[in-house]
Parts: structure tokens; C-alpha cells; sequence
């Protein structure tokens, strides 16, 4: 529905003088004040003081869980609660002293440091005691004696080069063996894909184009004598897992078939009701109508003389005209 403000515009405004005054902008999105923001934002209006909440809102302003108080003692950790004297007799491993030692570097520069304070000096050894003592240093110089070992080994093994390379000519052809061994494997190139010979042009071959022209001859065995058994079906023992698969899992049900004329059981016992036995009862009709059908069949009845045809009926009894 049209408002009551664009009728009385329609009724006393030109349709230019309406487009001029929608066209205005708004007072409210020009002005830079906020109208929705008070004065006193901490004043409170006289109809809050007066208002009687109603019991749905009683209702709903009640908390759906209520909640209690956060108390650290009651609550449980994830982590269980070990007791402070268990945990000042405590003893870190082995493993976690070694990892606390400083670096052998920084404890001996700061011993340079302090050469006068004989208690620091006195840590600083016990320090380094403890340090060559530790795991990490056994196994840095296990490392260390490994690479000497490997070491001295391939020096070894250049002398004993050297040894055996004493004649002249030994120490070119040992070059040319290393050469030789140095040069990549000649592989073979790739295969060239089919799709390749397809771009160049295929010369004709009179002769092959007529060999392939020629209709396929195909020799079809003789017919088989539909009654004659194989020899080797003769011979057949059947085995126990064919046996066994030739049996059903689910025998189907045997349905005995119905004899003609029989009367169930289920039909000698029911018991017939008011509705069954109306329509049991066969109609009554006036004599002379017992049956439907009529002693003239070319007798139109008088409500069909006095049918109206429409005009929607007139349409649809036209034929259709379809085009040649």
C-alpha cells in the first residue's frame, strides 16, 4: 500500500517539485554531532526508575548455569601435586649433569680472569674435572681417535700406492685407468615414440593398399555333434569341494500348489460384519430397469437435447490443421 506521505505528495506536489525535495540529502548524515549520544551518559531517565519488570522478563534475566566461585585449592591440575619435601631430596641424573656443565672454553677463560681468587680457582678446576670426566667428552674423544684412525689408514694406503707405482711407466697408465673409469656411461638414446612418424609423408604402395583392401577369409571349425559326449567328460570323478559347492547354503521354500475349487481355513472361520454383508446384498432395482442394458439403442436420452455446448468445447471439437 501507498503511505499517506507520497499521496498528499502526488496531490500537491509537481512530479519535478517531489524529485527536487527526495533529492535533498538528509540533515542527520550532514551534521558531524552524534544525535544518539547523551550528554551525561551516567544519567538515568525517570521511566527506568519507574519500571516494574515483568515475570518473563524475571525469567530470562536469571543465568541458565550458574556458576560458583574460583577456588585454586579445590580445583584439579592436569599434573599431579608433588609435595616440596619430595622434590628438595630430589636427584637429577647423570644425564641432566652433564648437560648443566658449561663450555671447556668459558671455564678456562674465566679462570684466567680470577688468578688471584684462589676459591674461584679451585671451582673452576673441579669444573673442568667433572667436564673430562663427563659422557660428551669420552665420546668426542672416541670421534676424534676414529678420524686419526681413518686418517692414517688412507695414508697407508698412498704409500703403498707409491710402492708399487716405482716404475715409469706405471703412474701414466694408472692415470689413464682413472680416466677411463671418471667418463660417464655412454647410454643409449631413447626410443622415438610412434606419434613421431606420423607428421612424415607415407609414400604410396599401390599393392599393399590392395592386400588391404581384400576382405578378411575366415576358416570356421566344423560343426559340433550337439549329442555326442567328450571322452573326457566320461572319465569326470566328481571331487568332495564340488560336491559341497553344488549344494544351496538357502534351499529355497517349497510352496505346495493350490488346489482349484479349495476353501482356506482362514475363510471357514471368519466372521462377516455389517459392511460385508451390504455389500454382499445385490441391488434392488425398479422393474423394468433390471438391467443397464436399453431396448433401443438408438434412443438419445432428452437431458442430451437440451445439453449447451460452450464455447471453450467448440475450440477443442475443431481438428487440428497440420502443414503439408
Amino acid at each position: 500500500m501507498v503511505s499517506k506521505r507520497v499521496k498528499y505528495a502526488r496531490s500537491h506536489l509537481s512530479r519535478r517539485k517531489h524529485i527536487t525535495l527526495l533529492a535533498r540529502p538528509h540533515w542527520r548524515r550532514l551534521q558531524k554531532r552524534n544525535v544518539n549520544e547523551l550528554e551525561n551518559p551516567f544519567t538515568v531517565k525517570r521511566a527506568a526508575l519507574k519500571f516494574r519488570p515483568t515475570k518473563r522478563i524475571r525469567i530470562m534475566a536469571q543465568p541458565k548455569v550458574v556458576k560458583k566461585k574460583y577456588d585454586p585449592a579445590k580445583d584439579m591440575s592436569p599434573y599431579p601435586r608433588i609435595p616440596p619435601q619430595v622434590l628438595l631430596s630430589a636427584k637429577s641424573r647423570n644425564r641432566l649433569q652433564d648437560l648443566s656443565l658449561p663450555q671447556k672454553s668459558i671455564v678456562y677463560h674465566t679462570r684466567k680472569l680470577f688468578l688471584e681468587n684462589k676459591a674461584k680457582q679451585e671451582r673452576m678446576n673441579k669444573l673442568l674435572i667433572r667436564i673430562h670426566k663427563s659422557k660428551y667428552q669420552r665420546y668426542r674423544l672416541i670421534c676424534n681417535t676414529l678420524h686419526q684412525q681413518a686418517a692414517a689408514r688412507e695414508e697407508n694406503l698412498r704409500k703403498e700406492l707409491k710402492r708399487a707405482l716405482n716404475k715409469p711407466g706405471d703412474w701414466e697408465r694408472h692415470e689413464k685407468v682413472l680416466e677411463r673409469i671418471a667418463k660417464p656411461v655412454a647410454r643409449p638414446p631413447p626410443p622415438t615414440s610412434i606419434l613421431q612418424n606420423f607428421d612424415k609423408k607415407r609414400i604410396y604402395d599401390p599393392k599393399k593398399v590392395d592386400q588391404l583392401a581384400q576382405p578378411v577369409v575366415r576358416r570356421f571349425s566344423p560343426m559340433r555333434d550337439p549329442f555326442k559326449v567328450h571322452p573326457g567328460a566320461l572319465k569326470y570323478e566328481i571331487t568332495d569341494k564340488i560336491k559341497n559347492l553344488a549344494f544351496r547354503e538357502h534351499p529355497r521354500e517349497y510352496i505346495t500348489p493350490r488346489i482349484p475349487g479349495e476353501v482356506k481355513k482362514f475363510a471357514l472361520k471368519f466372521i462377516d460384519n455389517e459392511r460385508y454383508t451390504f455389500l454382499a446384498t445385490p441391488l434392488v432395482r425398479p422393474p423394468g430397469k433390471e438391467t443397464d442394458l436399453k431396448d433401443n439403442a438408438f434412443d438419445v436420452a432428452p437431458a442430451a437435447l437440451k445439453a449447451w455446448c460452450s464455447p471453450r468445447l467448440k475450440i477443442l471439437a475443431k481438428p487440428k490443421s497440420y502443414r503439408k
